[in-house]
């Protein structure tokens, strides 16, 4: 998802509820219109259905969101360096050749948007976090909604490879 998208959600969410407290919603006034929706009582009936869906994106769409990390990087890099978790380098094959951290897997957001379930199961360990890191932070949020979708504790950093590698985290070693 991307930042429109995010905007467009919460838009539609928030109309949702204006409609749902001033009941003056032409959206709801062309469904309730609609042949399928004849049989019903039309204000009470839309009324409660805007509040079920204001109150649905509200709760449930945040979670889905995913926002970077509010862990140190201290924190991360004890974590990773004492097993309690893994960093993932979700930038393409190209740019990890061309350098990436010594504690890191790569597994390319380009992958990983078309892998099985199966596969990141045999790939990723269960009950451990991970780390998604890329080169400026924005790649890693899109792998991080995705893993989260498939059941996985992991959260995206913020600080660029470059970052990454200034804030103590070493670089691989090129052979």
């Amino acid at each position: 998802m991307h930042m429109a998208d995010l905007f467009l959600a919460g838009f539609i969410g928030a109309g949702l509820i204006f409609a749902g407290i001033t009941d003056t919603c032409g959206m709801a006034m062309v469904i309730a219109k609609m042949p399928w929706n004849q049989s019903r009582s039309s204000k009470t009936s839309c009324r409660t259905k805007g509040l079920l869906v204001a109150f649905f994106m509200g709760t449930i769409g945040p979670l889905l969101a995913a926002t970077h990390t509010k862990d140190s990087l201290t924190d991360v890099r004890h974590k990773i360096i004492n097993q309690n978790a893994i960093l993932i380098d979700v930038r393409e094959p190209k740019e990890w050749s061309g350098g990436h951290l010594a504690l890191a897997q790569s597994l390319p957001l380009s992958e990983l948007q078309t892998t099985t379930n199966k596969k990141l199961n045999d790939r990723l360990p269960d009950n451990t976090i991970i780390y998604c890191h890329c080169l400026s932070g924005g790649r890693c949020l899109e792998a991080s909604r995705t893993l989260i979708s498939y059941g996985y504790d992991t959260r995206a950093l913020q600080p660029s490879y470059s970052e990454l590698i200034d804030s103590g985290f070493t670089q691989a070693t090129r052979k």
